[in-house]
């Protein structure tokens, strides 16, 4: 879950557990379905997780389903 209490639209990279949610990983949000991101390798190793939130909104993202 990401929450934004900002007034102002947010962005964010986010680490995310790598053994969980490798990097490919598609997630996709449960309050909005059209809002997909997915995670990625950084250099450093692990996963990370761009994540984009609206105004006062919050993402409720999971894997998506194939």
């Amino acid at each position: 879950m990401a929450f934004n209490t900002s007034g102002e639209h947010r962005s964010a990279d986010m680490w995310v557990d790598g053994v969980i949610s490798p990097a490919g990983t598609a997630l996709a949000d449960e309050l909005d379905p059209g809002y997909t991101s997915g995670t990625y390798k950084p250099q450093e190793g692990g996963s990370r997780l761009r994540v984009d939130v609206p105004p006062y909104g919050v993402r409720v993202l999971v894997k998506r389903k194939s």
